[in-house]
């Protein structure tokens, strides 16, 4: 609250120099802010936090959590846990004692919080002459990320301060714990194939490019994609679309593609299974670097499936270097 002391040490010079009266040592520092006469306490999170808040939440403060099918992801921190400042105007004329409590009144447009907030102390003190008293840390396990489930809105926890002792601001009185959810089954972008996963042999493979078995140079699709040598590539405009039939139902974790160099490629690949062949899933959609000569889609697990459907669009170069795909390669973990 530095900057809020600068403000009232410049008013307090502004108002000496209109009365032509000196300060002294004896005055009041209460007695010189003009408007309002009580100090009110309130507490200001976006300030503390180093997290962002709701766009249209004022004195909040934001998490966000990915569920993926194996686990709780929290994005962009190691922890669920801020900083809840309590603060008054200006100097105490005597101890504050400020009460936190949760609050129960959810803003619109927000869902109640499904999981447990713990205070590192209900309570904290505003010393007699100081502005700020202590810090209260808020925190919501990692055991409960599992409760934010829905990701169509997001969910809120409002927290307020009380005082018997001093007036609460209106505005800056309650602060607001909001956590957005989202789900995905794919791991952020990697150049390869996630460790510890094992490649699933296409000898059995049926496979075609674009509902054929033949590329335009009559090039034997599944013997050029699945025969582990870099001579090799099928070729197809810049959009190609290659069916896979494993033979039988098996755990798909990673599905990867090599191209011939990084302006024979596409941008963009976008994965699909199905158990029966007719009705498919997207798995996800993922982007290759511009240098890369691989792209690659991480699951965090195993999606059972006996078919694959994998789309490339966007030329990486131009029109005049259709895409090459030396390998496709399905991983499982096993």
């Amino acid at each position: 609250m530095k900057y809020l002391n600068k403000i009232y040490a410049l008013a307090f010079c502004a108002v000496a120099a209109m009365s032509f009266t000196a300060c002294d040592d004896d005055t009041e520092f209460s007695k010189l802010v003009t408007g309002d006469s009580e100090n009110r306490v309130f507490t200001n999170v976006l300030y503390a936090a180093g997290h962002p808040g709701a766009a249209n939440l004022q004195n909040s403060v934001g998490f966000s959590v990915t569920q993926t099918p194996v686990s709780s992801i929290l994005n962009g921190a190691n922890e669920m846990q801020f900083e809840l400042p309590i603060s008054c105007i200006k100097p105490a004329e005597k101890d504050i004692l400020v009460n936190v409590n949760l609050g129960t009144s959810v803003p619109s447009g927000f869902k109640a919080f499904p999981a447990n907030v713990s205070f590192s102390s209900t309570s904290s003190t505003i010393k007699a002459g100081q502005t700020e008293g202590e810090t209260i840390l808020v925190t919501v396990d990692a055991s409960e990320f599992a409760k934010f489930a829905a990701t169509d809105v997001p969910y809120c926890q409002p927290i307020t301060i009380q005082s018997g002792d001093e007036t609460i601001s209106e505005n800056m009185g309650t602060a607001y714990l909001v956590v957005t959810a989202d789900f995905s089954a794919v791991m952020k972008k990697t150049n390869g194939v996630e460790s510890g996963r094992s490649k699933i042999a296409g000898s059995s493979w049926a496979v075609t490019l674009n509902g054929a078995t033949t590329d335009s140079r009559r090039t034997n699709v599944k013997n050029a994609l699945t025969d582990n040598s870099t001579s090799t590539y099928v070729t197809f405009p810049g959009n190609g679309t290659i069916d896979i039939d494993l033979g039988q139902e098996v755990g798909v974790a990673s599905i990867g593609g090599t191209w011939a160099s990084w302006y024979y490629a596409c941008v963009n690949m976008t994965v699909s299974v199905s158990k029966d062949g007719v009705t498919y899933t997207e798995l996800g959609k993922v982007s290759k670097a511009q240098g890369d000569t691989a792209i690659w889609l991480n699951l965090y697990g195993n999606e059972n499936a006996r078919y694959i459907r994998v789309v490339f669009d966007t030329y990486q170069y131009s029109s005049g270097y259709a895409p090459r795909l030396r390998e496709l390669m399905v991983y499982t973990i096993q």
